[in-house]
C-alpha cells in the first residue's frame, strides 16, 4: 500500500512538471518575443521577451503539487480532523487539480510559445469543466478549513456542511457544464459576461443557502 501511495505521488509531481521539460525542450525554438497578454478577445494586446514564459511554467506546477500533497495530508493539520481519517474525496480532486493546471500550463506555453491560436476556443469551456469536475467532488468533502464552502453557518455545523455541500455539488456540475457548452457556441465577447454572471450564481446561491439552513437550524432549537 504505502508503495503504491509512493508510486502515485511520483506520477503526479511527474505530470505536474512535464510542462517545464516540455518548455525546456523547446526553449531554442521560441521566439525572442512573445505574446504577454491578451484583450476581451483573446488577440495579443501586449508583448515581451520570451523569459515571462518562465514564471508560469513553473508557478503553476508548483502551486499544483502544493494543493495535491496539502490535500492529501488534511486529516493530519486540519484543526476539525474529522475523525482523524483521510479524505478520499479530496484526494481524488487534489490529483484532478494536478491535471487540469498542467493543462492550462500547456496552454499557456502553446498560446505564447508556438502562437497556436486556441486559447478563444478552450479557456473558458476548460473553465467550465474544472467547476463541473469541482461540483462532482464537492458533495464528497467532510468538514475542514481548508477546502469547500468555508463560511460561518457550515463551519459550525456538519448538518449545514453536509447539506449545503450536497446543493453547491450539484450546482457546481451543472454550472460547470452549462460554462463549457455555452461558451463554446458564443462569440467571446459574450462569453466572458455569461461565466462571469455564472460564477456569480454558483458563489451566492450555496452562501445564501447556508445561511436560511443555519436560521432555521436555530429556530428549531
Amino acid at each position: 500500500m504505502e508503495q503504491k501511495k509512493t508510486l502515485q505521488n511520483w506520477i503526479m509531481v511527474f505530470v505536474a512538471i512535464s510542462p517545464v521539460i516540455y518548455l525546456a525542450t523547446i526553449w531554442s525554438n521560441i521566439p525572442a518575443i512573445i505574446p504577454q497578454h491578451y484583450d476581451g478577445h483573446f488577440k495579443p494586446d501586449a508583448y515581451g521577451s520570451k523569459s515571462f514564459l518562465i514564471w508560469p511554467s513553473i508557478f503553476l506546477p508548483a502551486l499544483a503539487i502544493g494543493i495535491y500533497f496539502l490535500f492529501k495530508n488534511i486529516h493530519r493539520i486540519d484543526p476539525l480532523r474529522y475523525g482523524s481519517k483521510k479524505n478520499d474525496g479530496l484526494v481524488r480532486l487534489g490529483i484532478g487539480l494536478v491535471v487540469f493546471m498542467t493543462i492550462l500550463t500547456y496552454i499557456i506555453i502553446l498560446t505564447s510559445a508556438k502562437n497556436v491560436k486556441i486559447l478563444d476556443r478552450v479557456i473558458l469551456p476548460f473553465v467550465g469543466l474544472l467547476l463541473a469536475f469541482i461540483g462532482n467532488y464537492m458533495q464528497n468533502l467532510k468538514p475542514n478549513y481548508f477546502a469547500g464552502i468555508r463560511i460561518p453557518w457550515t463551519l459550525s455545523s456538519e448538518q449545514n456542511w453536509r447539506k449545503t455541500h450536497q446543493m453547491a455539488g450539484k450546482l457546481w456540475f451543472w454550472g460547470g457544464l452549462f460554462i463549457a457548452l455555452i461558451t463554446v457556441v458564443v462569440p467571446a465577447s459574450v462569453s466572458e459576461i455569461i461565466m462571469l454572471a455564472t460564477v456569480a450564481v454558483l458563489v451566492i446561491i450555496p452562501i445564501r443557502f447556508s445561511f436560511l439552513l443555519f436560521k432555521q437550524e436555530k429556530n428549531n432549537t
